[in-house]
């Protein structure tokens, strides 16, 4: 078989005047009724035109004329010219207004389109004609919009992963609690803990073995059902007690190596309500300084 090209400017179907879908009959006739026409001997006054244009006559009805060539024509073709007219219909009595025309299966056949050619088109284009022939298909879009997915998808997961990683690895801010405030440790309550949970009754512990201790005082104060939610409350007097001489001085040679020992024998928090709760635990000096205060923070729970 030749091999063939096809070529856009010089379609032998419009070269012959029909339509892809003449017949064999069709193709003959108009070959003859052309090669009449521009024969050289008609056309002597533009001789070389009408050589060559004899030429391309009978190139183009050398392979339209053959079906094995008129079938690899149509399939290069194809792709440059998809839309195939539909065939004029026959004239004669059959087709007369008012008659039904007849089912003409062989009439479909010989003038239907061919089969597009899917795999060799792919196959021969190029990748990037390829690319633009998606990009260009009715689901371009889609193929932008996945494309633009898969490359920031990546992007997302890595900056993510990033600062999961931050989260994790960062050391929790540490809670600014009430015993910041126990700035002398020789005042101080250790029963109970900073954020401890109590029931019903408990007792304060604690050191109050500051130098020049005049008197001090245990009060409490209700907080809410969140810490820090709110300032404390009303502060109620839980008790107080007045150091004497001898107090005084004992306290004041034994600083910090004194022990805990009990500050309020019990608090009974039964009629109050749950949540959380600060006792604060103030020093009166005897010199007149300003008060040392020491606070806990604690939740009662109730039974």
């Amino acid at each position: 078989m030749p091999r063939l090209r096809y070529d856009s400017t010089n379609d032998y179907y419009a070269l012959l005047g029909l339509p892809p879908s003449a017949s064999a009959a069709e193709i003959q006739q108009a070959f003859h009724r052309l090669a009449k026409q521009i024969h050289p001997d008609r056309n002597p006054e533009r001789a070389a035109w009408a050589t060559e244009r004899f030429q391309a006559l009978n190139e183009a009805y050398h392979v339209l004329g053959d079906p094995e060539l008129r079938r690899e024509y149509d399939r290069q073709r194809w792709p440059h010219a998809p839309y195939t007219p539909e065939p004029e219909r026959k004239t004669g009595a059959a087709n007369a207004p008012g008659s039904a025309a007849p089912w003409d299966y062989g009439d479909w056949v010989r003038h239907a389109p061919p089969h597009p050619p899917y795999q060799p088109a792919m196959t021969a284009a190029r990748p990037g004609q390829m690319l633009l022939g998606l990009l260009r298909g009715p689901f371009g879009s889609i193929y932008v919009v996945l494309t633009l997915a898969c490359l920031t998808l990546p992007l997302s997961y890595l900056a993510i992963n990033q600062w999961i990683e931050r989260a994790l690895s960062a050391s929790p801010a540490t809670e600014e609690a009430p015993a910041a405030s126990c700035a002398d440790p020789a005042l101080t309550i250790t029963t109970p803990a900073q954020d401890a949970s109590v029931t019903g009754q408990f007792s304060v512990e604690g050191r109050a073995a500051v130098a020049g201790l005049l008197a001090y005082r245990v009060e409490l104060a209700y907080l809410g059902s969140m810490p820090d939610a709110a300032p404390p409350g009303e502060w109620h007097l839980v008790a107080e007690h007045v150091a004497s001489t001898a107090e005084a001085g004992a306290a004041e040679s034994a600083g910090t190596t004194a022990g805990p020992r009990s500050l309020v024998d019990a608090i009974d928090l039964a009629a109050s309500p749950a949540g959380y709760y600060l006792l604060r635990l103030t020093a009166e000096l005897a010199d007149g300084a300003a008060p040392l205060t020491c606070e806990r923070r604690f939740v009662y729970r109730a039974e």
